[in-house]
């Protein structure tokens, strides 16, 4: 166990980070309200527009140099990585995700029970209200419609216009769905709800598979660069499952131990995967050696992960104490 070379001080818990595409600037938000841009060794660079109350989602637009944030003061800010040249949005309600489309024409924007639809330069496209639950996740896909959004009704596939005034598709799955994640190819969206039941659903011919056994609800989800892997935290462990389409390879998933208490974070880095805890562990699981993992002490409980796009790039792990470490 070795203990991290780098670490930056940001404000409160971490919530959210994501990095520009190059892989050599990080956007972090923090609940305390703070939006930080730092360089990939963690020499901080300056603090943007904040979000009162804490900011609990980022994302960095995939072709221009944007950063979306969204926070507990139900605003949306679009701005480049300087001070002073945010565009606001009043959504209504704390922002829960955030989401650019494959191209970065549209963000998606979660919040409360609503899901708007945002250029870059700040024009709404479409508003989408009184959804049926809290939405607590958004993913672009090829499926019945282009966005998919977590909600209690289970997943609402919605239009990039709402112009037809056709009520949202409901795609009815048991239990409230929590996460969401696409795979690479957009080919299959993989579902985890409250009950502790994970669905990867076909978005070509709709057939699905279902799997069971969780013990808590399902937060947590993450495919790896291939497509083939999936891994889902189940308390202190992760299930890895090895798919070919829908159908599992092998006769039971893939289970890692190393975690002493629950798995808070959880990310690929290409084949790698990389957990955080709330043990304060970050683990790296290269695919050769899954069970001689690299296993990092950050010293506080892990509460957000940033791998780089890069090829080999660095991972930071964002704590509870409002530290960001280079892993």
């Amino acid at each position: 166990m070795t203990a991290p070379p780098a670490w930056l001080e940001v404000g409160e818990a971490v919530e959210a980070m994501s990095w520009r595409p190059g892989g050599d600037m990080v956007a972090i938000g923090d609940l305390g309200g703070g939006l930080t841009v730092a360089f990939d060794g963690l020499e901080r660079a300056h603090r943007l527009d904040p979000h009162p109350g804490g900011t609990t989602a980022v994302a960095w637009h995939p072709v221009l140099d944007l950063i979306a944030s969204g926070g507990l003061d139900g605003v949306l800010r679009i701005q480049a990585p300087t001070p002073g040249s945010a565009t606001a949005i009043d959504v209504g309600s704390a922002v829960s995700a955030l989401a650019w489309s494959p191209g970065g024409e549209l963000l998606a924007v979660g919040g409360g029970s609503s899901v708007g639809i945002v250029e870059p330069g700040g024009t709404v496209v479409a508003w989408y209200s009184m959804l049926p639950g809290t939405v607590h996740a958004v993913a672009w896909a090829d499926g019945p419609a282009p966005l998919a959004a977590a909600v209690a009704g289970g997943v609402v596939w919605l239009q990039v216009s709402n112009d037809t005034g056709a009520a949202p598709e409901i795609w009815e799955v048991t239990g409230a769905a929590r996460a969401l994640a696409c795979d690479p190819g957009r080919r299959r969206l993989a579902v985890g709800d409250f009950a502790g039941v994970l669905r990867v659903i076909s978005l070509a011919s709709s057939d699905q598979l279902t799997l069971d056994g969780w013990d808590e609800r399902i937060d947590l989800l993450a495919w790896d660069g291939s497509g083939r892997r999936l891994a889902v935290p189940d308390s202190a462990s992760v299930v890895v499952c090895v798919l070919e389409g829908i159908d599992p390879v092998g006769e039971e998933p893939i289970v890692l131990e190393g975690h002493e208490v629950a798995v808070s974070a959880v990310q690929y880095s290409g084949s790698e995967l990389v957990t955080g805890g709330a043990d304060g562990l970050v683990i790296r699981w290269p695919v050769e050696r899954l069970h001689d993992p690299d296993v990092v002490d950050v010293g506080a409980p892990v509460t957000a992960l940033g791998v780089a796009p890069t090829r080999k790039g660095p991972v930071l792990a964002g704590t509870r104490q409002g530290t960001v470490h280079r892993c």
